[in-house]
């Protein structure tokens, strides 16, 4: 399990900031310019090996609508499906 200190370490550390910014500035070199939905299709592909969901796709591009790529990338690392094993 994720205790709510280890859920807001990941959240704020420093590491964790630069691999979101990492992974952000990897989307962005791979995708056309100011196309979000290759993005979000990117990001969840490379931090689940699978595209999103139809919901997923559209709850993610409200959220893109008032937040920059590295708060999505951040938020993709500290997903429960990416630190919990199946």
């Amino acid at each position: 399990t994720v205790t709510p200190l280890q859920a807001l370490t990941m959240m704020n550390h420093p590491f964790s900031l630069d691999m979101a910014n990492a992974f952000a500035e990897r989307i962005q070199n791979e995708t056309p310019p100011d196309n979000k939905s290759a993005q979000i299709d990117l990001a969840f592909r490379y931090a689940y090996a699978r595209p999103p969901t139809k919901p997923e796709l559209q709850n993610t591009l409200t959220f893109r609508q008032n937040n920059p790529l590295p708060a999505l990338t951040r938020a993709r690392l500290n997903s429960n499906e990416l630190i919990h094993l199946r």
